[in-house]
């Protein structure tokens, strides 16, 4: 699944709401206008496994590309 950020609605109740960063590893705090946001549910063994990427239009790379071929690259042993 795909979402893209295409108005700044902010924070406000009724929109999004965020949690308090924390400073000690990878973390996503904002969005921008024109954002991508991919979205993979994985059923691993009776468990829903949630992973999403983002990424901006201006990035310097295909940062969408990238994440694709990282999560097509995970495997999980049973």
């Amino acid at each position: 699944m795909q979402v893209v950020v295409r108005e700044d609605d902010g924070c406000d109740p009724g929109f999004f709401y965020n949690w308090k960063a924390a400073t000690d590893g990878p973390m996503w705090v904002t969005t921008q206008l024109g954002d991508t946001i991919d979205v993979w549910i994985v059923d691993v063994a009776g468990t829903r496994l949630f992973i999403a990427g983002e990424a901006h239009p201006d990035a310097a790379t295909d940062v969408r590309r990238e994440v694709q071929e990282i999560v097509t690259s995970i495997r999980f042993d049973p």
